[in-house]
């Protein structure tokens, strides 16, 4: 996040209404715990509609990232500190180590660790053997985008 990028804003007491802004100030320092920094967005209130106090959800847009490999965050578990995903090679069961990139509420950036391509567990997939024998199971509804599920 840096400052000049887009912000999106849904105020709970103007559900109909959005707000756009930019981000103002980005915060030099992350907490210690969570690992949260501080973004702050200018966003213009020429009707006086906002006003201090009042519930909102922000939405920052990021830069679009051409051919990145992303899958869904469910796919992600960690061990040990490191990310990793379950990933299906010849009806086997491997975890593999990934780098994490930009991530949504939803997807996550692949950064290296995975080909494009390959098919991970997104469910079912967490603490099998390596090597472990498996079945794939698509969804019906799956798209060449989804990712496949998984189960011993």
């Amino acid at each position: 996040v840096s400052e000049g990028q887009i912000v999106d804003i849904r105020v709970a007491s103007y559900p109909d209404d959005s707000f756009s802004g930019a981000v103002s100030l980005v915060g030099k320092q992350a907490d210690a715990q969570t690992g949260d920094v501080d973004a702050f967005a200018s966003v213009p209130n020429p009707s006086g509609q906002l006003r201090p106090g009042l519930a909102c959800r922000l939405q920052i847009w990021l830069p679009e990232i051409q051919n990145a490999i992303v899958v869904p965050v469910a796919a992600i578990t960690d061990r040990d500190g490191t990310p990793v995903v379950t990933a299906v090679r010849d009806d086997k069961a491997y975890q593999l180590e990934v780098r994490l990139g930009g991530m949504t509420g939803e997807l996550v950036q692949i950064i290296s660790g995975l080909s494009p391509g390959d098919l991970v567990a997104v469910e079912g997939g967490y603490d099998l053997p390596e090597g472990c024998p498996c079945k794939v199971l698509l969804d019906p509804q799956a798209t060449a985008s989804s990712a496949a599920a998984v189960r011993r």
